[in-house]
């Protein structure tokens, strides 16, 4: 065997490991964002702790899903707009028009059914 041979399999050797290594790099830390945005998705805990600060939000007739994560988001009530746009999926979001005073210690689950709502007579 020659020493270009030696060579040559030596650095295809060494591609093919790094290319696994770098594999499993990227597995790493994809499984790590899924695992937090996943925790995130289905925490019980709000933006701030707890007794957190009451915001008043209006919600206008048909605003999105998207809309109303921006505004809450804006508003320093939610911290994530994707993880809540999620969380109304999971939830079946069914955001219902008015001013909402909500506090920014309430999970993402408590604040989709305050908004959800249907408001009686004297709250609107």
């Amino acid at each position: 065997m020659s020493l270009n041979t030696k060579t040559s399999n030596v650095l295809k050797s060494f591609i093919k490991i790094t290319i696994y290594v770098l594999f499993a790099l990227l597995l790493i830390v994809l499984g790590t964002m899924s695992y937090n945005f996943g925790r995130e998705v289905f925490s019980d805990d709000g933006y701030e702790k707890k007794p957190g600060m009451e915001i008043s939000v209006v919600i206008e007739q048909g605003d999105s899903i998207k809309t109303v994560a921006q505004m809450l988001y804006d508003n320093g009530v939610i911290g994530d707009i994707n993880v809540f746009y999620v969380q109304a999926l999971i939830y079946e979001a069914d955001f219902k028009p008015g001013t909402y005073t909500v506090n920014n210690s309430a999970s993402g689950e408590e604040i989709i059914e305050m908004l959800s709502a249907e408001k009686t007579t004297e709250e609107k």
